[in-house]
């Protein structure tokens, strides 16, 4: 059992997104999951998660939680937001306790400053999860055999992209997207996320238009031969960039939601082909070299009420101490 805090104690941590850099989805398989193979990518934009263990008061949840929003207006969607228990960051935590009980009188409090936003292919939640396991793996002295198992069984429960926010950076991601090697890559590249703010595209709502679109293709879902993890991750300047950015819920987006074909038709003009859709969307991104190029194709994005753009940048794996060992 983890050692109980004295007095209250807490650790403040980014809970960064990503962007899928090539997003292949392989046939349903007998448990009802698709295998995925993608690159995964952390990017600046991050919420703000901090995590305290103090005293607990009469009555009180063991695990509780406040949420804030700080987003542009047309995406500050409370109904998005799943609060208390049902919030995945409330889930990470009871999980841990699960496995590592406190003292009754410990209570785990969190306080989220959403900055990603949700439902679009981010993955903001899955991060937030992933803070609040590595801030309580610190704040308990968790040792090295105990987050083994937090990345190998406690992660994987709460959802698909959990591992990978253990530890970020860029990775290749295939199983549910849970069986990760770390790509090395020196330096980064700038994103500019384009999203749209009435779009929300439930994820099983997205697997099923996309296998009722495989029906009558045999070789769909296939991956191309050549997908698999590269040893590092270079963009020479000059050169295109040197992944596949394919991802197959694109025609399954633009079929539900034809007005964002002329998003796509800007990206494929402007964006020197290096853009993708991230997740099942509904964000896209494109990459670019330095911040010029990035500050001059967001001033070229057509603007109109439900377009929402956001500028960030792709960064290196976790650095607290949480992740040390991952």
């Amino acid at each position: 059992m983890p050692s109980p805090p004295c007095r209250p104690v807490s650790q403040a941590l980014s809970a960064q997104a990503k962007i899928n850099l090539g997003l292949r989805v392989l046939p349903r398989i007998t448990n009802g999951y698709h295998d995925v193979l993608s690159v995964m990518c952390s990017i600046s934009l991050a919420d703000a998660v901090t995590v305290e263990l103090r005293p607990r008061e009469s009555d009180e949840p063991r695990v509780l939680s406040r949420m804030a929003l700080d987003l542009p207006e047309a995406l500050s969607r409370t109904e998005d937001l799943p609060v208390g228990p049902a919030n995945i960051a409330n889930r990470a935590a009871s999980l841990f306790l699960e496995h590592w009980p406190l003292p009754e009188s410990t209570a785990v409090s969190i306080d989220l400053v959403k900055r990603i936003p949700s439902r679009v292919g981010l993955a903001g939640g899955s991060s937030d999860a992933a803070a609040v396991l590595r801030a309580l793996s610190t704040l308990t002295a968790l040792g090295d055999p105990d987050r083994d198992i937090l990345h190998s069984e406690v992660a994987v429960r709460l959802g698909s992209d959990v591992p990978f926010f253990l530890r970020g950076g860029v990775a290749h991601a295939a199983g549910r997207g849970d069986r990760l090697t770390p790509i090395p890559f020196q330096g980064s590249f700038r994103v500019v996320l384009l999203v749209d703010a009435e779009i929300r595209i439930p994820t099983p709502r997205a697997y099923a238009l996309l296998d009722g679109r495989r029906r009558d293709s045999l070789t769909a879902g296939t991956p191309p031969a050549h997908y698999s993890p590269p040893e590092m991750l270079e963009w020479p300047e000059g050169s295109a960039f040197p992944l596949d950015l394919g991802n197959d819920f694109l025609p399954v987006v633009l079929d539900s939601h034809p007005r964002l074909h002329p998003l796509v038709d800007f990206l494929e003009d402007a964006a020197s082909g290096a853009w993708g859709l991230s997740g099942k969307g509904p964000a896209f991104y494109a990459l670019f070299r330095n911040d010029q190029d990035a500050k001059t194709f967001a001033s070229r994005v057509p603007r109109n009420h439900h377009i929402c753009v956001i500028q960030a940048r792709s960064t290196g794996p976790v650095v607290d101490g949480a992740s040390s060992n991952w």
